[in-house]
């Protein structure tokens, strides 16, 4: 998992935070981290946790980005447990990072982002959408296709 790995990056290219964090007194070593305990502590507010997560969304944010530049598209959804985990400030961070990886365009990125409910079957909210598309005389039609 890429948490995984730049935890355990971010602990080698600075061992005094990491062993600082509240994190590393809980795992120990970075290469102990869990994604349970990563979204707890950066829910909580620790540094080194943010940092981490702040990679995620840096990287998560860039190809967001080049999706919407390349199609655009204007509504993101993230969905699984670890998104849902990390909560609402992850989209905010990941919409962030989108905003300083595009040339400027008229995409609220602050709203661009939404973390989805895991509880919640979205599977065919889609596929629902596509006799509307399909239909004789849509707009849609001629650009799907």
């Amino acid at each position: 998992m890429l948490f995984r790995s730049l935890a355990k990056y971010l602990a080698d290219q600075n061992p005094e935070a990491f062993a600082a964090s509240p994190l590393a007194r809980e795992c120990g070593s970075a290469s102990n981290v869990s994604a349970e305990a990563l979204a707890c502590h950066f829910r909580s507010g620790d540094d080194w946790a943010s940092q981490v997560i702040d990679g995620s969304a840096r990287a998560l944010g860039c190809t967001l980005a080049l999706i919407h530049l390349c199609c655009a598209v204007e509504d993101f959804f993230v969905t699984g447990g670890f998104a849902t985990a990390l909560g609402a400030d992850f989209g905010l961070r990941v919409g962030h990072h989108a905003a300083h990886s595009a040339w400027p365009t008229d995409i609220d990125w602050s709203r661009a982002v939404h973390i989805l409910d895991p509880n919640v079957d979205y599977g065919l909210t889609g596929a629902a959408l596509i006799p509307l598309f399909a239909a004789p005389g849509s707009t849609m039609a001629a650009s799907c296709g």
